[in-house]
């Protein structure tokens, strides 16, 4: 009398089973792909439990009624034994794979953003490497134009001057930029600004 009842509870409850596979699926697609953003999952995977909830509920109710149907209090105690072993396990994987997924999200974030700040600095010290060469190429002009005899003494004194004025003054702007740079965000600069000196807002 209780397997037609329960039997499309019991399909329910193997098809969220196999919606979990599915979605565990998608992580791991996404994973390969570099995606992190794993948003709709977990809103899939809670959904999921809400309507394991939702059956567990009914076959609740389903247990009350049938209470008065069986004969052996015996077997109306192993059948709902049974029925709530099976989910308790079905909630406690749910709720495993959410805590997976969180913790695969937050890993990923991580490395993401170490990835990033590591590839903004090697932007920033290649802009200097390439400033410096630029410094460069002048006075290795006026060098060969000194020697070749096109340029006076002073005349390349004076020049030489001038770019490494110019030079020294933008390598010295660009080269305090990056050390400025926080340790863990290169996009934000370190002020080296103290919180617990700070004043507290009723000051």
């Amino acid at each position: 009398m209780s397997s037609p009842t329960l039997q499309p509870l019991i399909d329910r409850l193997t098809n969220l089973n196999n919606d979990i596979d599915i979605e565990i699926t998608k992580i791991n697609d996404s994973s390969s792909e570099g995606n992190t953003d794993f948003s709709e999952t977990l809103q899939k995977l809670q959904s999921i439990r809400e309507e394991q909830e939702e059956i567990y509920n009914l076959i609740t109710s389903i247990n009350e009624n049938l209470f008065s149907n069986f004969v052996s209090a015996k077997t109306l105690n192993e059948h709902q034994n049974d029925l709530a072993n099976m989910l308790s396990s079905y909630k406690s994987d749910i709720e495993n794979e959410i805590s997976t997924i969180d913790e695969q999200t937050n890993h990923r974030v991580r490395l993401s953003k170490i990835n990033k700040y590591y590839g903004d600095k090697y932007a920033a010290h290649t802009k200097l490497i390439k400033l410096i060469i630029k410094i460069l190429v002048p006075f290795i002009i006026l060098a060969i134009l000194k020697n070749k005899g096109f340029l006076p003494e002073d005349a390349f004194n004076a020049l030489l001057l001038v770019v490494f004025a110019i030079g020294g003054i933008l390598f010295i702007k660009e080269y305090k930029d990056v050390v400025s740079r926080d340790n863990m965000n290169f996009q934000e600069y370190d002020w080296r600004f103290r919180k617990d000196l700070a004043p507290k807002n009723d000051d």
